[in-house]
């Protein structure tokens, strides 16, 4: 039990770092004796979500690399204005266009396979978002498709706009999966916490005394405290989510999610303190 408890004081410090990748860590919380399908599933994912990880990275580095080759081919394009520096600066666009939509495709990918791992989220809002990840994923594979078949300029600077007049789809799917990707983790904590509590409460039950008693019951009261946070704020993220606009939410997170992060840190600690005493 003391165990589980320093794994999840872990889980609320890495829920600082604010990354992508979160439910890689708790990927290594606490292993399962027997391997039923349920956890050879979620190593399957969390296997997936490693290699999705490192292709990202990988493509991304190559992007920026066909960035830079981009530049110096429009350079060219405008010194020299000659057919061969025109062929070069479109060529090279249309090998940045393609890797640029294959990064974007791999992190929409990325962030699916997140979501669906996180065990803290209502299954009803991972499907609404993942659905719209998988909308925006394939727009990007089409258009990457239609970048590979560009002919000229025309052409690229219709394809450029496309992505520009998509920008604000993309965000905001994008900040839609973040919000609840970290309200996904804040609850995998309180969930645990929950089981530590029920626990303790056998250990409770075999000494009792009135000082034991009172911090029980303040224990109980900030669990309680911290849920009412939890209910209330997935129900008004739940309802931005609904209407397809969460920057409000996103813009405020960590004014709304501190409470809520405090009240679990210090329930860990009240947890100790119960813990020690048994």
């Amino acid at each position: 039990m003391k165990k589980n408890l320093i794994t999840i004081t872990i889980l609320l410090g890495s829920f600082l770092l604010g990354n992508l990748f979160i439910p890689l860590v708790l990927a290594q919380e606490i292993p399962e004796p027997v391997k039923n399908e349920e956890v050879v599933a979620r190593e399957r994912l969390e296997s997936e979500i490693a290699g999705l990880k490192e292709v990202y990275r990988g493509q991304l580095s190559e992007y920026r690399d066909a960035d830079k080759e981009f530049v110096i081919a429009k350079d060219q394009y405008h010194q020299l204005g000659t057919l061969a520096s025109i062929n070069d600066a479109t060529e090279a666009a249309r090998k940045v266009f393609a890797l640029r939509d294959q990064v974007l495709i791999s992190y929409f990918e990325l962030l699916r396979a997140n979501i669906i791992s996180s065990e803290g989220i209502e299954l009803s809002l991972k499907e609404i978002v993942v659905k719209r990840i998988e909308t925006e994923g394939r727009w990007m594979v089409d258009h990457k498709q239609r970048v590979i078949k560009m002919l000229d300029r025309t052409q690229f600077n219709s394809l450029a706009d496309e992505v520009t007049e998509k920008e604000d789809d993309f965000k905001e799917v994008a900040l839609q999966a973040m919000a609840i990707l970290s309200m996904g983790e804040l609850q995998d904590v309180y969930d645990r916490l929950v089981l530590v509590r029920k626990d303790i409460y056998d250990l409770e039950a075999k000494s009792s005394t009135a000082d034991k008693t009172r911090a029980s019951k303040e224990t109980d009261r900030l669990i309680s405290s911290v849920k009412i946070n939890l209910d209330e704020v997935w129900v008004e993220l739940g309802e931005d989510i609904v209407d397809g606009n969460v920057s409000s939410f996103s813009s405020n997170s960590l004014k709304t999610l501190d409470p809520i992060y405090s009240g679990l840190n210090k329930t860990v600690s009240f947890l100790q303190e119960l813990l020690r005493e048994q």
